[in-house]
């Protein structure tokens, strides 16, 4: 059973991370160049935000069901605290873009928070 969530955790690890680094390279792009927030723009950032949500919720489940000694125990939870400041970030990211009108405010953070929390997740995934 552990070993199947650890390859279900390495594949949404993995696949969130080729989402993250795709919706801020897109982010900047269509600040630099003043493009339009279309529907795509939109379903991307939701998709980004389940696959972070589904990671946050699969690391919670394997750090309380899992047995740690203390050291394994001390990386684990900064493992989730990790995890925990990158959903935060993409949260306030979506937030920040849903209540904003201008298109170049909502890439601009677009691009600070989800790439903020693109790179705390790949951190937390080299811990």
């Amino acid at each position: 059973m552990e070993t199947i969530l650890t390859v279900l955790r390495t594949s949404v690890t993995v696949l969130t991370l080729m989402a993250g680094l795709v919706i801020s390279f897109k982010s900047i792009m269509s600040l630099f160049y003043g493009s339009k927030y279309t529907e795509f723009d939109r379903i991307l950032g939701k998709f980004f935000i389940v696959l972070v949500y589904l990671q946050f919720v699969l690391e919670v489940f394997m750090f309380f069901s899992s047995t740690y000694n203390y050291e394994e125990s001390l990386e684990a939870l900064e493992h989730i605290a990790l995890i925990t400041v990158a959903t935060v970030s993409v949260q306030i990211g979506r937030m920040i873009t849903l209540k904003s009108e201008d298109d170049l405010v909502k890439f601009r953070f677009r691009s600070i928070f989800y790439g903020m929390a693109t790179f705390l997740l790949g951190l937390s995934f080299l811990i």
